[in-house]
Formats: structure tokens, C-alpha cells, sequence
């Protein structure tokens, strides 16, 4: 392939990126805070953003690197299709990272140590509380919440009818 048709190339991938981004972006996110799903699920099981988007970036890594590998896609997913997906992780990722350096400094000029309580890198990250609408956004009315009111949809009980 010659530089000309991988540009053609890279132009294609990002532009299709960018749909994906859009169309798949809302299921996971807000206009205002597009990392708001990886905020969550770091609040809910105590670890950096960063850790979560490394967890969800492996299965496409994995099948990437045995395409590598072996020369062979076990999944009727394309490679095309898994490299638009790791390089939109790849991106999230670095907006994780910046939005995490913006905190830091903020808290050196602020002279507040966020890390005393128990030096958990997950409350700088996912130090922000979420509105009831950017919750509602991500977990919508069919979420399982166990009967915890904190994630329960507005208008659910505290706990779930029928379960005993």
C-alpha cells in the first residue's frame, strides 16, 4: 500500500469514527461529560477511569493481536471494525488522562490533597457527583440496581417488586 491510499485510509477510519462516536457515544455519555460512563462504573467499583477503560479496550485488543498472531478473527466482527473501536478507547483513554492532569493542578493551586482520606487515585477521578439525568442517561429504567437508592431510576421503589 502506498502513503497516498493509507491516508485515504486514515481519513476513512477517523471520519467513521467520528459516526460511531456520535451514534454509540449516547448510549454511554452526555454531550457535557463524554467519559460520564467510565465516571460511573469507576465510582461503583472504587478504581481509576483509566483501569476501567483498559478493562473495556482488552476484548479488542485480544482479538486484534490474535488476528496478529494467527491470521484469524474468531468473532464475525472485522478487523476494521475492532480497530475503529480500540482507537476510539485509545482516545478516551487520553481524555481521562488530561481530564485527570486538569485535577491534579487544580488541587496543587488549590492546596487541597485529595489523596489524604485513603490514597485512592479514584476519588480525584471520579470525584464529580452525577445529576439524576446523567445517571438516568446511563443506567435508564431497565438497570438492575439491587435495590440500591443511590442508583435507582427516579420513580423506582427501594427495592424491587418481587424480589424476596
Amino acid at each position: 500500500m502506498n502513503r497516498e491510499r493509507f491516508i485515504s485510509l486514515v481519513k476513512e477510519l477517523h471520519a467513521e469514527e467520528l459516526e460511531i462516536n456520535r451514534a454509540k457515544g449516547r448510549e454511554y455519555a452526555t454531550d457535557e461529560d463524554v467519559l460520564l460512563d467510565f465516571r460511573l462504573t469507576a465510582q461503583e467499583c472504587e478504581v481509576p477511569m483509566r483501569k476501567v477503560c483498559y478493562i473495556l479496550m482488552q476484548k479488542h485488543w485480544r482479538a486484534v493481536a490474535k488476528y496478529a498472531r494467527d491470521g484469524e478473527l474468531v468473532s464475525k466482527e472485522k478487523l476494521r471494525d475492532r480497530t475503529k473501536d480500540l482507537n476510539l478507547y485509545l482516545k478516551l483513554l487520553l481524555a481521562i488522562q488530561i481530564e485527570d492532569e486538569e485535577l491534579r493542578e487544580y488541587y496543587r493551586e488549590s492546596g487541597v490533597d485529595p489523596y489524604l482520606e485513603d490514597e485512592k487515585e479514584w476519588k480525584v477521578e471520579a470525584s464529580r457527583e452525577l445529576t439524576e439525568e446523567e445517571r438516568l442517561s446511563i443506567i435508564g429504567n431497565e438497570f438492575d440496581w439491587h435495590g440500591d437508592p443511590k442508583l435507582a431510576p427516579v420513580g423506582q421503589p427501594e427495592t424491587k417488586a418481587g424480589a424476596e
